[in-house]
């Protein structure tokens, strides 16, 4: 090979490579990568799906262990009201169980639509008057023996009544909010596995074609010039490089040729 050809040709490789790997390779990569952070999105909003379902579950269980202690709170202040004064502790016990479902309820319903809001703050309501007619009962009644005035009664069948009808409703917006989510979580897998088979074929796509790509704009041409040098560096000087665009291949393809060039006129004597 001619004196100073193979760093000529070696710096020609780097820049060309450099270029060659910009397009050929960075680009791939970048589409691969939006696929990938797509498919990631995807797992976040599926998460987040099954998490909101978990969430609506848990509210639709506390709203339905609610119901059962409202109906023993009336039966056991029908009771107590009648003489009985051993359902005191029973009283007391529901009251206390109704107020601590009720404020967790109140700080753990998940995404609440305006109509559970206002459900649930009908709910709270009754339940604040529910839970002051029944005090009042105490204080009328402490030993059981003295019958509550009937209207207190009302008040307090009444409002739980309404609070027991409130919580029906609460549960049956969340009902239909956990259905909407659990139709939501169940497509989710389906993108997701579509997404994931979409990014395995680009891949190859994208593989092959930069294999394409590297091979055609740098192997290729890398190799031809490799064996035009070796012929020329044998004093074959009749071997010629085809034309190529103009860049560093090109331009080191076009001295080859002058090179050869010059040899074949030193050698006739034209």
């Amino acid at each position: 090979m001619p004196k100073g050809l193979w760093p000529r040709v070696k710096r020609t490789v780097r820049r060309r490579l450099a270029i060659k790997v910009a397009i050929g390779v960075g680009l791939p990569l970048i589409t691969i990568a939006v696929i990938v952070f797509s498919m990631l999105m995807s797992a976040s909003y599926g998460s987040a799906q099954v998490a909101g379902v978990l969430r609506k579950s848990r509210a639709i269980d506390q709203v339905r262990g609610l119901e059962p202690h409202v109906v023993r709170l009336v039966a056991y202040a029908q009771i107590y009201n009648q003489g009985d004064s051993s359902f005191d502790q029973a009283l007391v016990q529901q009251m206390q169980l109704i107020q601590e479902a009720l404020s967790l309820l109140k700080t753990g319903l998940p995404d609440s639509s305006p109509q559970q809001e206002e459900q649930l703050r009908s709910a709270l309501r009754n339940w604040e008057t529910t839970r002051e007619a029944v005090t009042q009962l105490f204080e009328l009644a402490p030993d059981g023996i003295l019958r509550a005035p009937s209207a207190l009664m009302d008040t307090i069948t009444l409002r739980s009544s309404e609070l027991q009808h409130d919580l029906e409703a609460l549960e049956e917006s969340t009902l239909m909010d956990l259905e909407v989510l659990s139709n939501r979580a169940g497509t989710w897998p389906k993108r997701f596995r579509a997404q994931a088979v979409l990014l395995f074929y680009a891949v190859l796509a994208l593989l092959l074609l930069t294999a394409i790509f590297v091979y055609w704009n740098i192997l290729r041409p890398l190799a031809q010039l490799r064996r035009a040098a070796l012929a020329l560096a044998r004093g074959r000087s009749s071997h010629r490089l085809q034309s190529w665009p103009d860049d560093e291949f090109g331009s080191l393809a076009d001295a080859l040729n002058r090179l050869a060039q010059r040899k074949r006129r030193s050698r006739t004597g034209v």
